[in-house]
């Protein structure tokens, strides 16, 4: 019996926006700092995942909820 290996696709989320995996050679923190420059929130944005379903590894990044002014 072989075994069979397959690439996963990855699929990042934020905020309901699908974004691109640019280079899949980089990691999801990479990937989220990549996207950081066009999505400035994303630099304290905590990472989510991976959750695999049908050969796609989805990420989701999530925006630090902070109270502003709270010590």
């Amino acid at each position: 019996m072989a075994i069979q290996t397959t690439q996963l696709v990855r699929k990042f989320d934020y905020n309901g926006i699908e974004l691109p995996d640019h280079d899949p050679s980089k990691t999801a923190i990479q990937v989220r700092d990549f996207w950081a420059q066009t999505y400035g929130e994303l630099t304290s944005a905590a990472v989510e995942g991976p959750t695999i379903k049908n050969g796609v590894a989805h990420f989701k990044f999530l925006k630090a909820v902070r109270d502003k002014g709270s010590a």
